[in-house]
Order: C-alpha cells, then sequence, then structure tokens
C-alpha cells in the first residue's frame, strides 16, 4: 500500500471501487455493448479486486512528470491557488502507474506536446 493511505481509507476505496465494478457488470449485462469508464484507480490491489468482477477489463493508466503537472495545474488554476494546487499535487502521490506484469493494463507516459487526440490514438494503437 502506498504511503500516506491508511488502512482505513483504502477499505473505503475497496468498498468504493468494488461497487461501481458490479454496477458496471449489471448496466453492461443489462445494455451490452462495448463500455468506456473514465475513472482514476489509485493502486494495482484496487485494480486487481476490480478484475475479479469484471475480468476482461482493461486499464490505461495515464502517467506524467511531477513538474509537468505542477505546470499544468497552475496554468488551468493560477499560481494564486497555491493551496488547491498543492493539494491537487498531494494526490499524485497516491497513484501507481500499472506494472510490467499486470495483466490488461498500460501505461501512457505524457508529454507536455501531447493533445487529447495523441492520447487516445496512442490508447487505441495499444489496444488494436
Amino acid at each position: 500500500m502506498l504511503s500516506g493511505i491508511t488502512e482505513e481509507v483504502h477499505a473505503e476505496a475497496l468498498e468504493f471501487y468494488k461497487d461501481m465494478a458490479q454496477y458496471v457488470k449489471e448496466e453492461r449485462n443489462r445494455i451490452g455493448g462495448d463500455w468506456a469508464v473514465a475513472q482514476a484507480v489509485p493502486t494495482r490491489a484496487l485494480r486487481d479486486e476490480i478484475k475479479k468482477i469484471l475480468p476482461d477489463v482493461t486499464f490505461v493508466t495515464l502517467t506524467i512528470k511531477e513538474d509537468d503537472l505542477r505546470k499544468r495545474i497552475e496554468n488551468r488554476h493560477g499560481e494564486e491557488q497555491s493551496d488547491i494546487n498543492d493539494w491537487m499535487m498531494s494526490i499524485h502521490k497516491c497513484y501507481e502507474p500499472a506494472e510490467d506484469d499486470e495483466p490488461n493494463a498500460f501505461n501512457i507516459d505524457l508529454e507536455t506536446s501531447m493533445t487529447p487526440e495523441d492520447v487516445v490514438e496512442i490508447i487505441c494503437n495499444k489496444l488494436l
């Protein structure tokens, strides 16, 4: 478990993600089709629990260098919002990239020059 995440917070997160995965499963069974769900899942342990409910899920983790993230946040919220910016930066430390041996999961390392379209193209190429 990552530093800064208590057992209690992890247990609450686990229940949240399991409930969400169960809901997605039920709705997908009801409606059918292929699904894409945008949701940040911070740890491999939580991704592994989701895979128990949704075994065919694929995780795409987006990673960004800390300096690049700080620039993005400051551009979006302004430097005068330092408390919010610092809080957002602290959340970044709670996320683990997908590991090389992690099934159905891969990383996209974001660069400042990438457009959203670039990221979509990379993801599509990896999925096909």
